[in-house]
């Protein structure tokens, strides 16, 4: 007991001493970091007004979004400077369940419409082909929901195969003839797919032999980009690109491998490929550090870009990465606009 005990409070002043000694800019925001649900960036804030209501306000004014009648879990994603898509999860904890759907809606902030569209989980905006996805349960079966932004009757289902209904797929949409996603066999093994919703046909992409493989998907104009990743014992990370529309998985491109890790959430921001990655910490042997990495597609080499310990999401808005940590909420770059961390990881390939 006094073991553990003296553990927390090593712990707790590792990270007091982190906080005060970051090297990020701290975000300035209107709203209390507890509340804020999304800022734009470009003067749009949504925020919590209470534990049941979703507002927004702007330069020149304010509005109510959706009012639930008990506490409720609200989620913001921006689509352009008018459309954002809301997902809300009402009072799921009374339900006992580790899955339930949330409702999913599309706001017109200019026209302060608001339009349910479907129920699922994980919504994600495909800003390339204006393409939302999220999963779907139905009879205990799992699917991907895929929705064009610009035409709401425009959508369509993919199944999946996985057994396990809190599984979170990867997707990645160019348009509705080329969909990238993942999913797992009956013994959990993870592989990747295309689909055609043009001819509705599937093409098996590749799939591992093991269940301790995990993948995460991103994309550019031109290429997906594949971030391969074990979470074992045995860690190892293997970053590669492939042509788009490509079937053939061995002509991937390696751009990056280390045996550090486990790594995920693997995101596209500007030319370069940002994820989370595990690393070995240099201050104790006890703990591990997870910071957020970039790796420069043009330079061709990965850089760590924060120094929290433990960096645990991220966003993307206005192609800014807001790191939020405790009350806190981080930019990767100063006011000249340079990376405030800009260390270089060493690849082993």
């Amino acid at each position: 007991m006094a073991f553990t005990k003296a553990l927390l409070l090593i712990l707790i002043l590792s990270n007091s001493l982190v906080m005060a000694r970051t090297k990020l800019l701290e975000f300035s925001t209107r709203q209390n970091v507890h509340n804020l649900k999304l800022d734009s960036l470009t003067g749009v804030t949504f925020y919590l007004k209470g534990k049941n209501t979703l507002a927004y306000s702007a330069k020149n004014r304010a509005n109510v979004v959706i009012e639930k009648k008990s506490n409720s879990e609200f989620d913001v994603i921006k689509v352009n400077d008018d459309l954002y898509i809301i997902s809300v999860k009402e009072n799921h904890f009374k339900n006992f369940s580790f899955f339930q759907d949330s409702e999913i809606y599309f706001y017109n902030i200019k026209s302060n419409e608001l339009n349910f569209i479907s129920k699922g989980s994980y919504p994600k905006f495909h800003k390339k082909s204006g393409y939302i996805s999220f999963t779907k349960e139905d009879k205990d079966k799992l699917f991907i929901e895929v929705i064009n932004t610009r035409n709401y009757l425009d959508r369509f289902q993919i199944p999946l195969k996985t057994r396990d209904l809190l599984y979170r797929p990867q997707t990645v949409i160019f348009d509705d003839s080329l969909i990238y996603f993942t999913d797992r066999n009956k013994d959990f093994y993870e592989y990747v797919s295309i689909y055609n919703n043009r001819s509705k046909k599937q093409f098996l992409l590749h799939e591992f032999d093991t269940t301790n493989s995990k993948l995460s998907l991103t994309s550019d104009n031109e290429k997906i980009y594949i971030l391969e990743t074990a979470i074992s014992n045995k860690s190892y990370v293997q970053l590669s690109s492939l042509e788009k529309g490509s079937i053939d998985y061995t002509k991937k491109t390696p751009l990056f491998n280390t045996t550090y890790g486990p790594a995920y959430n693997l995101q596209h921001n500007s030319g370069e490929l940002n994820f989370i990655l595990t690393l070995k910490s240099k201050n104790s042997n006890l703990i591990n550090q997870r910071e957020l990495v970039s790796f420069d597609l043009k330079e061709k080499k990965l850089f760590k870009r924060t120094d929290l310990n433990y960096v645990s999401t991220y966003t993307i808005q206005n192609e800014k990465v807001l790191i939020p940590y405790k009350d806190k909420i981080y930019l990767l770059t100063n006011k000249e606009g340079k990376y405030s961390i800009n260390e270089e990881i060493k690849s082993q390939l």
